[in-house]
């Protein structure tokens, strides 16, 4: 899916995302933020691409992401620091690995299917691992006679039911 979709992600980070991504996949939020360049993937930026699920394929939980970005962020900015450091320690042969421990992702549960849904929609616009229908498919299944899709085939005058969410 493509990221220029994600709201609040504009150009200039998604070539970043982008030029830092073929040097490996991201491994995880802390991974990501201390490869990319802060300056044009900002707060703004993680926060649509956590909600969409952009970093779905970490294996930990949106909530728990969305939690730790203050952190990721600080994170990734010491470690870049750090390399940014033109002073190396005396013993450093300047290929060691950064000495900046990741933080832990705070231990929260997973947001409820109803906020996940209404993240995704802010988002990208539109549910994009679900729908807040699909739970009623039974009872809408059961009493409607009519999809919104199908209402152009129905004859004028006709009588119908069917279900929806109001979004306004």
């Amino acid at each position: 899916f493509g990221l220029v979709a994600v709201k609040n992600v504009g150009e200039g980070a998604i070539d970043v995302i982008i030029a830092e991504r073929r040097n490996g996949p991201f491994t995880s939020l802390f991974d990501f933020c201390e490869r990319v360049d802060l300056r044009k993937v900002n707060k703004r930026v993680l926060e649509s691409l956590i909600k969409c699920g952009a970093f779905d394929c970490t294996g930990e939980p949106r909530s728990r992401l969305f939690a730790a970005l203050e952190d990721a962020l600080d994170y990734g900015q010491r470690v870049q620091r750090e390399k940014a450091d033109p002073q190396l320690g005396l013993f450093d042969m300047g290929n060691s690995p950064s000495v900046v421990n990741t933080p832990p992702l705070p231990q929260i549960p997973e947001w409820e299917e109803r906020e996940r849904l209404a993240n995704e929609k802010e988002a990208l616009g539109f549910y994009i691992t679900g729908h807040p229908l699909q739970r009623y498919e039974d009872v809408l299944e059961k009493f409607t006679n009519a999809t919104a899709v199908a209402l152009k085939e129905r004859q004028d005058g006709e009588a119908v039911r069917i279900g929806g969410t109001v979004s306004s």
